[in-house]
Parts: C-alpha cells; sequence; structure tokens
C-alpha cells in the first residue's frame, strides 16, 4: 500500500510537471502587490505588510502547517505541504509566487505559479496552501496591494 502511495505521488507530480512544461506561458509579473508576513497566533493567520494586518481563522491542520513551516520544525511523518515541498525540488520546480489576488463571498482567494524550464503553470489555490508552500519554500506571500488597504487593519 505504501508503494502505491509513493507512486501515486510521483505521478501526479510528474503530471503537473509535464503540464507546466507543455502548456503554459509566462504569466505576466505581479504588480501592485506588497509582500506580506505571515504570523500564526492559535488558529488566526495574521499577514502583515505596509503597516495593515489581515487575519483569517484557519482550521488546526492548516495551523499546525504554516507554523511547521516558518518554525522549520518537521515531524517525523511529512504534513501535506512537506511532500508537495519534496515533490517540486524532485522534479526542479519551482514555487514562482504564492500571492493572495482576490475576496469574493467572504473568502479570499489565492494563486501559486510554478516555473520549470521557462515555463509556468499558474493554479488557483486556497490562502492557506499558498502559505504553506511560500514558508516552506522561502518565497515572499504577496498580497493585492488594493485589497490590503480595503480589508487590513491600520497597524502603524
Amino acid at each position: 500500500m505504501a508503494n502505491f502511495k509513493m507512486a501515486a505521488i510521483g505521478v501526479g507530480a510528474f503530471l503537473v510537471f509535464l503540464y507546466a512544461q507543455n502548456y503554459l506561458d509566462a504569466p505576466a509579473s505581479p504588480s501592485n502587490y506588497v509582500e506580506v508576513t505571515p504570523e500564526m497566533r492559535g488558529d488566526v493567520l495574521i499577514l502583515t505588510g505596509n503597516c495593515r494586518a489581515v487575519n483569517m481563522t484557519v482550521s488546526e491542520h492548516q495551523a499546525i502547517s504554516i507554523v511547521s513551516g516558518t518554525e522549520k520544525k518537521f515531524y517525523v511523518r511529512p504534513m501535506t505541504h512537506d511532500i508537495m515541498k519534496d515533490m517540486l525540488d524532485y522534479y526542479g520546480i519551482r514555487l514562482a509566487s504564492a500571492r493572495i489576488d482576490s475576496f469574493s463571498d467572504g473568502i479570499y482567494n489565492a494563486r501559486i505559479v510554478l516555473s520549470a524550464d521557462g515555463k509556468t503553470l499558474d493554479m488557483d489555490a486556497r490562502p492557506t496552501d499558498a502559505v504553506g508552500m511560500a514558508v516552506r519554500l522561502g518565497v515572499p506571500v504577496l498580497f493585492n496591494e488594493e485589497l490590503l488597504d480595503a480589508n487590513g487593519e491600520l497597524i502603524c
């Protein structure tokens, strides 16, 4: 059973790699985004930048994964974001950006951009997954500046 799971993970990563290699051109570089610093306080993800902070309540599992990445604490068994990092590293795929880009119906939406050999894959993501990947891979978390100004609490 363990071999089947490993094979399935490998095949999934390989398909993402092939998709990124063959089908997409590079997206425009993100403008009007601000780098934010992620911090966890219990089950609240706080993203701070440009003297503003946005709070998002997250699940316990999401909180543990983000804290694990920010504090570089790794458990005996890998978490989902650790597995994704290992697959990206193995196949030479780079996380080019992680950004929170919109807000609708009370929910923030994010994008992650993967890059390999001059090709990119721009994917929809949950903000917690974008942050979880970014903190593990050393990529800044970006937040739409207008959205941060509109929804962020002034802290400076």
